[in-house]
């Protein structure tokens, strides 16, 4: 039975003739008693470790690195050959810079899952950047996001291990999208309908999504997958503020989504046991990790301590360690 968080949303946003972002700050007001001054707060610090994340990623410097690092966020920023457009462009960068921080143990983000990082924070911070956009703003779209997070949560989940990537990535694509509208279309009369319809879009393209990290580490495919989702937030959105809509309500796509995630296999619900896990080269590098972790145990040492005698000597290169 599908719960209506969504609706619910939309529909006090019409009342009042507010944004969805403006509903969830009352929300965040009165369900959880903060003040206002409190969630901004909160809000801005959020951003400030966003902002940081991508600077971390795209600088490259680590510790150590993980098992399948390619500092791929650079590759892509600093590309000859374009064919994304400018906010797309850099959204697909900062996402890409983002799980490579959480990948290699910077500060950690969820949003909402380490495995989906990347997706909400670089659409909304590129699109921000783009159309110089202000901080309530900013904060206003993560907020609309939310709406989306809370919809799911209810109806399905945002766990892979539940309902496989489809919960993940295919969440924060929902997320994104609704965050790229409340961005773009701060109208009352228009912004409720067109977020409901963007993360519906974007999320009815990622129902059926399978979680299968190889060996087991968010890396492959998780991280060049919030790169790709980041793509179908921002045309849900581009469709969505276009006047396209949805014939399933989000709410009913996320209710979707849960009968989808309980009817597919547990080998495909982050347990590294079926898809591209099970490959011949991801049992390669299946056995790369196995062989770091036995290593580990003979030296009595952690596997971050063997990953780090090994940094800059053959991570993420043809001869694995």
């Amino acid at each position: 039975m599908t719960d209506y968080i969504l609706r619910s949303f939309t529909n006090q946003a019409k009342e009042q003739k507010k944004t969805i972002g403006d509903i969830v700050l009352d929300y965040e007001e009165t369900h959880f008693q903060r003040n206002k001054k409190d969630i901004i707060n909160r809000l801005e610090n959020s951003f400030t470790i966003f902002a940081e994340a991508v600077a971390k990623g795209l600088d490259g410097t680590y510790a150590f690195t993980n098992l399948m690092f390619n500092q791929d966020s650079k590759k892509l920023q600093t590309t000859h050959i374009r064919i994304l457009g400018g906010a797309l462009h850099k959204a697909c960068v900062y996402a890409l810079a983002i799980t490579e921080n959480n990948l290699n143990m910077g500060r950690v983000i969820a949003c909402p899952t380490a495995g989906s990082s990347g997706i909400v924070p670089a659409c909304i911070l590129a699109v921000s950047e783009e159309y110089g956009s202000t901080d309530l703003e900013k904060y206003k779209a993560l907020l609309a996001a939310a709406a989306v997070e809370l919809s799911i949560v209810k109806n399905a989940s945002i766990s892979g291990a539940v309902h496989g990537c489809q919960a993940e990535c295919g969440s924060a694509s929902a997320m994104a999208a609704a965050g790229i509208v409340q961005l773009l279309n701060p109208h009352p009369s228009t912004n409720p309908d067109m977020i409901d319809n963007a993360a519906a879009l974007a999320l009815k393209n990622s129902l059926g999504l399978v979680c299968d990290p190889v060996a087991g580490v968010v890396s492959v495919p998780c991280r060049k997958r919030n790169a790709t989702s980041v793509g179908t937030a921002f045309i849900s959105a581009q469709m969505a503020l276009s006047g396209i809509t949805s014939y399933i309500p989000f709410d009913e796509v996320a209710s979707a989504m849960h009968e989808i995630g309980d009817r597919m296999d547990t080998r495909l619900k982050e347990t590294a046991r079926g898809g591209l896990a099970r490959t011949m080269s991801g049992k390669e590098w299946e056995a790369i990790k196995d062989g770091l972790l036995h290593e580990a145990i003979k030296k009595k040492k952690s596997y971050s301590d063997i990953l780090m005698e090994k940094t800059g000597k053959s991570q993420g290169r043809k001869h694995r360690p």
